[in-house]
């Protein structure tokens, strides 16, 4: 059932919404690379560098179905 959200022809997220995915992801990356950088003994370091694996694996995941996308 459509809910009023962005999908493709094939019923999955649309190439904008990927494209918008990737570059949150991104923006939240660089933000824990600033704390990382300015608080390297903080308690939350282990945390943040758990995010920072979980985006990157979500960037590659979204990157990876934009390639899909461009054989539609």
């Amino acid at each position: 059932m459509y809910d009023g959200g962005t999908v493709s022809k094939k019923g999955g997220a649309s190439r904008r919404s990927r494209e918008r995915a990737i570059q949150s992801l991104r923006r939240r990356l660089e933000e824990n690379q600033q704390k990382l950088a300015a608080e390297p003994d903080a308690q939350a370091v282990r945390h943040w560098l758990r995010e920072n694996e979980e985006w990157e694996r979500q960037i590659r995941d979204q990157e990876r179905r934009l390639g899909h996308d461009r054989s539609d």
